[in-house]
């Protein structure tokens, strides 16, 4: 250094020492992904002091639930480092099962349903039959004679099983019938359109859903030109006695009576009675 006069001089020395920062790694004693029940010890590399991303202190901690572990190393000269995460997975399975108290007996399209995301699924039955596949997750199955039948579920997941069964009542009530009304209605003005609202009857109420699929078809009336083709499932929720379809009609402007028909097919829970199939009336 040098002052206004010109006359200079030189410090001393000052010393600088930079400590390297710890090394933060994490060992794991085992596999890291495992099934409920099991554990992993995680166990940092060496330093003087330890935090883990679970709050512990100690050099290694104990696993057994999923997540990303890390661990903050100090060192003798209180430099830190944290380490990159750990990643543990516990595969925990289930084989809960959901399905009706109680059905009919000798009742079709009864459903029963797994826990969703297992790996694989396998389904038995005593009492009653699968008549959907067996290895997926949500089935469907017939009833036998009244009784009890079981359904069991094993699913795995990763190469974790679980296993549960359910106890359904068979009730010995018999099969509603189902029968479906006529509609007789004034054609809508032309250029509009109108439903025609048919109703379905069950003969006596159930503890079972059913369902009855349903489709129109040409009498004197045209799809397309009089009225819209009109098909799908009808569902009847359990203790429920009726319900509807609606037929959307064509204003066409015609002077004449013109009908179509509304026919039921393939019920389930339930029997076709007689009418089975509607008359729909289009009078001008």
């Amino acid at each position: 250094m040098t002052n206004a006069n010109g006359c200079s001089a030189t410090s001393a020395a000052t010393s600088v020492t930079v400590n390297p920062l710890p090394a933060a790694t994490i060992t794991a004693g085992g596999p890291t992904t495992f099934c409920a029940g099991g554990s992993v010890m995680l166990t940092s590399s060496a330093g003087s002091s330890y935090l883990w991303s679970t709050g512990a202190t100690t050099s290694s901690i104990t696993v057994t639930t999923s997540g990303n572990y890390t661990v903050g190393v100090t060192n003798a000269n209180g430099c830190s480092a944290t380490s990159a995460p750990t990643t543990v997975t516990v595969n925990t399975p289930s084989a809960v099962i959901t399905a009706p108290a109680s059905v009919g007996a000798n009742s079709t399209g009864n459903l029963a349903n797994g826990p969703a995301g297992m790996t694989t699924y396998a389904w038995t039955i005593t009492g009653g039959t699968i008549t959907s596949a067996t290895n997926i997750q949500n089935i469907t199955f017939s009833a036998g004679a009244a009784g009890t039948l079981t359904l069991n579920l094993s699913t795995t997941l990763a190469t974790c099983p679980a296993s549960s069964s359910k106890n359904v009542t068979v009730t010995a009530n018999g099969l509603p019938t189902i029968t479906i009304g006529n509609v007789v209605q004034k054609i809508p003005a032309k250029g509009t359109t109108a439903p025609f609202v048919f109703t379905v009857t069950l003969s006596s109420t159930t503890t079972l859903p059913v369902t009855v699929q349903y489709f129109t078809s040409d009498q004197t009336a045209v799809a397309g030109k009089d009225y819209v083709a009109t098909f799908g499932t009808l569902n009847i929720p359990a203790n429920t006695q009726t319900a509807t379809i609606s037929v959307t009609v064509n204003g066409t402007g015609a002077t004449t009576q013109k009908q179509f028909l509304l026919n039921l097919q393939s019920p389930t829970n339930a029997t076709l009675g007689n009418p089975f199939r509607g008359t729909g009336v289009i009078n001008p």
